[in-house]
């Protein structure tokens, strides 16, 4: 069973011609392996932040010694994605096309 990473990131979103392939592609590959996992991203609808020196500096501070500010700088990178990108949960490859 493989792991997919399927990221879209064009902002033209469904004027996209690259999110238009990778959906191809997934379908078709979903039809050859229905049991490998595939995990959406869209960085159009949920973009990364960046990192900036405040990130780094609370990435490099034990747990229990995190400032509020610190813990909400690292928010999203320590799994508050997971519940932002709702597609972006592990799911079987069946699934992915009935979130679409």
């Amino acid at each position: 069973m493989a792991n997919i990473l399927h990221i879209d990131s064009s902002p033209r979103g469904d004027r996209s011609k690259s999110r238009k392939l990778a959906k191809e592609f997934i379908a078709a590959w979903q039809d050859q392996h229905p049991d490998d996992v595939i995990i959406y991203r869209d960085l159009r609808q949920t973009p990364v932040p960046h990192v900036t020196e405040d990130w780094i500096a609370a990435g490099f501070t034990p747990p229990e010694a995190l400032t509020p500010e610190m813990a909400e700088l690292l928010k999203f990178s320590d799994g508050d994605c997971k519940l932002k990108c709702v597609k972006g949960q592990k799911l079987r490859s069946n699934e992915l096309l009935n979130q679409r």
